[in-house]
């Protein structure tokens, strides 16, 4: 996983997310293959919470609202 975190201008930064998934189990690999979805899902899930960190302070260990 790789991110990056630029500064667009003053009051903007830019934040990208680069993740490449390697599974060592059989049926690990068969559902990266059959449910890719899942694991992009997961990680858009991810940077919505650390992007509500950022800008709100909020906590995702409180639950989701």
């Amino acid at each position: 996983m790789r991110d990056r975190l630029t500064k667009a201008d003053p009051e903007t930064t830019l934040g990208e997310s680069e993740s490449e998934y390697r599974f060592d189990s059989l049926p690990m690999r068969l559902m990266g293959q059959l449910m890719p979805r899942v694991f992009h899902k997961q990680s858009q899930q991810h940077m919505q919470d650390f992007k509500a960190f950022a800008e709100q302070g909020k906590d995702v260990r409180e639950g989701r609202n």
